[in-house]
């Protein structure tokens, strides 16, 4: 029996597949093999905000491409083509880890969350599914998942 590859979206990698940027196609390419993808609330959030930012404040895309884009992510929420899956944020103890990762890389809140939420979600079942990918599109993520050796593929670079 084949074991269950499990990807995981960040923010940066939700937005490429609802708006045509750098890495899009290689991202959109990748996840024609695979029927399903998780995220944490903090990063389909984050991506929510990014898309509100480009249309009303940076003026990047039309009304048309941010109510198109939006309606796409409710969409894959809706089909279950992502899901939310989380630590506990509200944990003392997965708080003070999340604390720690931010301290240790210097990264974000919802970038921390989700290296957390990885390692102590998903990696739980590690004895029955291979590790889970996590697909970005920030090489600063991407250096620090290698940090905490957690599979990363960067869809900006080339497979």
């Amino acid at each position: 029996m084949k074991k269950k590859q499990t990807n995981v979206l960040d923010a940066s990698a939700i937005i490429k597949l609802v708006i045509k940027e750098e890495g899009s196609d290689n991202l959109l390419e990748y996840c024609g093999r695979y029927p399903v993808f998780d995220t944490t609330s903090l990063c389909f959030s984050e991506a929510v905000g990014y898309l509100k930012s480009l249309r009303y404040f940076q003026n990047e895309i039309s009304d048309d491409m941010y109510l198109a884009a939006s309606d796409q992510l409710l969409a894959m929420l809706k089909d279950e083509v992502i899901r939310i899956n989380n630590a506990n944020l509200y944990d003392t103890k997965d708080w003070l880890g999340v604390e720690e990762l931010i301290e240790k890389y210097s990264i974000d809140i919802s970038e921390a969350f989700q290296v957390y939420s990885i390692k102590h979600s998903f990696f739980s079942e590690a004895e029955k599914y291979p590790a889970p990918v996590l697909i970005t599109g920030d090489t600063n993520l991407a250096a620090t998942l290698r940090a905490e050796n957690i599979p990363v593929w960067n869809c900006l670079e080339q497979e």
